[in-house]
């Protein structure tokens, strides 16, 4: 017989008996999780019980209620003066109706550490079951953060005393579990060690009036990708052309030579990566890396120096990075970047985005991994370089030069640009002549 349905809940009947009082039943609430078609019998002093907190089929109230029961209430209530007679033989029924005085079967199907296993004889009342241990709560159960990891607690307090939250500070980095890496820093500091002590190669004239590109980014693939993308998107270019007088052929070869046009942003997680470097001081930590530096004290003073200034340079950027995420809802430990913390289509370094960062879909946010706001931001780090309609060729390749110092990058962006404006030529000719 299943159980009773009281507004979804499962009922269970409980029998409650005292002495000296008359039989109760009551209907009480379960949760649907628990064993169904069970109830507790509790058993009185004035009854040889079974023990206390038997387990048995529960019934219908209506058909628990025998023929022989209900008339004997009937008669408590008509017949006052015959209830303390009657007191012991109503007590005695309900028993005797369950099953023969002694001791009960227990149902077959309990488990074999149920709670229902009988009292000893000189127990009289029901003792409740002790209630199981609640495990100790988890960082997942308190919301609590994890701590934040002993690598990472002085730069934490060094941000929080340069005014950003605390908590917030200390949520993000309890979740940067990597920990310190000397990767980006020993990249850095072998590229300048080559430049400062390296061998340099003589430069003829010839060499020096050469114009240099980069190497795989002038080819057929490379611009009909320009030219799907620029069909893509092309109200975003006009609309930034529009406003900063930067040719859209010029933004798109950018962004080609950037990130392939966001097919590779990056696979650095820029927030280690600049954290690290801001701790990077010590000068020990990279001997290994370059051992000549070792007891030479002209190399090692240059290094030192190198350290204090690249690490300083690392905090300003780290900083900008976590206002950058705060002020626009991002998750700093998913950006993702160049080896030195830059993101996004356009790659600007966390610094540069507060200054030359534009909300180009007018969302409120500036996210440079949306292409609208990559375009118009790099739009108009370019225009406020010295980039006009009108300036001349040198002017724009100085433009160029201040988003990245490279001659070979300059030339390339504006040979793809050129190439562009060629095949869209072309392409608009072949159209006027099939028409």
């Amino acid at each position: 017989m299943p159980p009773f349905l009281f507004k979804g809940r499962q009922l269970h009947c409980v029998v409650c008996k005292f002495p000296g009082r008359v039989p109760a039943i009551t209907m009480v609430r379960t949760p649907a999780r628990t064993p169904a078609r069970e109830a507790v019998f509790r058993s009185s002093q004035s009854c040889r019980p079974p023990a206390a907190g038997q387990i048995i089929p529960v019934q219908p109230v209506t058909k628990f209620l025998t023929a022989k029961l209900r008339g004997t209430l009937m008669s408590c209530f008509i017949f006052k003066h015959i209830i303390r007679a009657a007191a012991g033989l109503m007590l005695f029924l309900p028993a005797c109706a369950l099953g023969e005085p002694g001791e009960p079967e227990l149902p077959s199907d309990l488990p074999p550490h149920s709670n229902a296993s009988a009292p000893s004889p000189e127990q009289n009342s029901f003792t409740p079951a002790a209630a199981p241990q609640a495990p100790a709560p988890d960082q997942e159960q308190t919301g609590l953060p994890a701590p934040v990891p002993e690598c990472w607690q002085k730069l934490v307090e060094r941000l929080a005393g340069d005014g950003l939250d605390q908590i917030w500070l200390e949520s993000v980095f309890s979740r940067l579990s990597e920990g310190f890496t000397d990767t980006p820093m020993k990249v850095k500091l072998k590229e300048l060690y080559k430049i400062k002590f390296g061998k340099r190669r003589p430069v003829n004239q010839a060499d020096k009036e050469k114009v240099r590109y980069l190497p795989n980014i002038l080819t057929e693939e490379n611009t009909q990708r320009a030219l799907e993308f620029l069909e893509q998107h092309e109200k975003i270019f006009l609309a930034a052309e529009a406003v900063y007088g930067v040719p859209k052929e010029v933004a798109v070869s950018l962004l080609l030579v950037e990130t392939r046009l966001g097919a590779y942003l990056g696979r650095q997680p820029c927030l280690r990566n600049l954290a690290s470097m801001a701790t990077s001081t010590e000068k020990e930590t990279f001997y290994a890396y370059l051992p000549s530096v070792r007891n030479d004290p002209v190399k090692e003073a240059w290094m030192q120096d190198v350290l204090n200034k690249r690490s300083e340079w690392a905090y300003k950027e780290l900083k900008a990075l976590l206002q950058h995420s705060c002020l626009n809802d991002l998750d700093p430990l998913s950006l993702y970047g160049s080896v030195y913390g830059a993101i996004g289509y356009c790659q600007f370094m966390p610094t540069n985005i507060p200054v030359y960062g534009t909300d180009g879909n007018k969302d409120g946010k500036i996210n440079l991994f949306e292409p609208a706001d990559a375009i118009f931001s790099l739009s108009n780090f370019l225009r406020q370089h010295g980039w006009t309609p009108r300036a001349d060729s040198a002017k724009q390749r100085k433009a160029l030069l201040s988003y990245n110092r490279s001659s070979a990058y300059a030339n390339t962006i504006l040979k793809m640009a050129d190439d562009l404006r060629k095949r869209e030529q072309e392409n608009a000719q072949a159209g006027t002549g099939e028409n």
